[in-house]
């Protein structure tokens, strides 16, 4: 299933969520989609919900196009940092890996409560 965001650019938030299996080709199609989206203003702060992600279809080749999509995203948008929502130990593991490919390039909190989140949201602002 494509991955969904909604854009509030009063605060310049952008929140997507991720559902069923999630895909390599899901994130690249996200994050062209993002980058090409003129309402979406550069210095957002990024919130990806893992919640309702039954499983990640992942090989290592695609390691590589995690991090190159996000650097070409990152040259355009500028985003400030990202939070993961992950609201138990499975999410949280596909967390953990898409924060290592993307460690040197972006800043990630993972988070797997509501209240760590809103922590995270208000520190960013």
């Amino acid at each position: 299933m494509p991955i969904d965001y909604c854009y509030d650019e009063k605060v310049n938030v952008l929140t997507a969520t991720a559902r069923g299996t999630l895909k390599v080709e899901e994130f690249e199609e996200y994050l062209k989609s993002v980058m090409n989206n003129p309402g979406v203003r550069p210095g957002f702060l990024e919130i990806f919900v893992y919640a309702d992600v039954e499983d990640f279809d992942f090989r290592y080749k695609c390691g590589k196009l995690i991090s190159n999509n996000y650097s070409k995203l990152l040259s355009v948008k500028k985003v400030c940092a990202s939070i993961h929502y992950s609201p138990d130990h499975l999410h949280m593991g596909i967390s953990y890996l898409v924060s290592a490919l993307l460690e040197n390039i972006l800043d990630i909190k993972i988070v797997k409560s509501r209240g760590e989140l809103q922590y995270w949201i208000d520190s960013f602002r």
